[in-house]
């Protein structure tokens, strides 16, 4: 899977995960929920993790739901 929100990066035996969506302050949409399913279904079950670290991009780490999204889907 290619992902467009999530960053993972592998740093030994810990996985960083920043969400990058600065410009929204982080919120949660619809497409990070299914990229996180499929980095905690794959990337995160490496035998070889000892911790997964999750960080936010830019000044927030997760302001909330993308309510705009939620608008928009109605």
């Amino acid at each position: 899977m290619v992902y467009k929100i999530l960053q993972p990066e592998r740093r030994g035996s810990t996985l960083l995960v920043t969400i990058n969506r600065p410009e929204s302050l982080n919120a949660l949409n619809t497409a990070f929920f299914d990229e996180m399913d499929h980095l905690i279904a794959n990337d995160a079950l490496d035998p070889e993790l000892t911790a997964v670290v999750i960080t936010g991009a830019g000044n927030a780490f997760v302001a909330g739901a993308d309510s705009a999204e939620m608008v928009n889907k109605t």
